[in-house]
């Protein structure tokens, strides 16, 4: 676990997070060095944790954003209908990569085969509220540190909009 995101997740919920190489996870998980991780299903498997783990919970609690960087100068330098047709590409290229992970999810590659490995669990909204009410303020604090009043309307804004839909 090496982003601090996730760390600052795990630590809300009185845990101790730790920061391991991807090529170690594996043996650390059988041997019970680590009790768990954080991945999406697709990683699950292609890491074989499945092997290794007995229990998923699907909690949704990450939400990773599809996110398209171009360089300032090379964008400045386009005509308008060049950064229409880069914009275009760009909401295409989420759409099919959102549409391709749904397509793995149920894949063989996917949940399905967790569930003949593992013990699968959704949790309901009211297990997940203590969750949220233990890790939101960590992570408001968090952005109020790291980016200022800009970053804490902007997590005001992407909760109001999760609350609204």
């Amino acid at each position: 676990m090496n982003l601090d995101s996730h760390k600052l997740f795990i630590s809300s919920l009185g845990g101790k997070p730790v920061s391991l190489a991807w090529s170690e996870l594996y043996g650390a998980l059988q041997a019970g060095v680590v009790d768990g991780q954080m991945n999406p299903i697709p990683i699950i498997r292609f890491g074989r944790f499945d092997e290794v783990q007995k229990y998923v919970t699907l909690t949704n609690h990450f939400f990773a954003p599809y996110v398209w960087v171009i360089n300032q100068a090379f964008w400045n330098s386009l005509e308008l209908n060049e950064k229409s047709a880069v914009e275009n590409a760009a909401r295409s290229a989420i759409v099919a990569g959102r549409g391709l992970n749904r397509i793995i999810e149920a894949s063989d590659r996917g949940l399905a085969v967790l569930k003949q490995r593992m013990d699968v669990y959704v949790p309901t909204e009211s297990e997940l509220k203590p969750f949220r009410n233990a890790v939101q303020p960590a992570f408001k604090e968090h952005i109020q540190k790291a980016f200022g009043d800009d970053g804490t309307r902007i997590l005001d804004d992407l909760l109001a909009a999760i609350a609204n839909r």
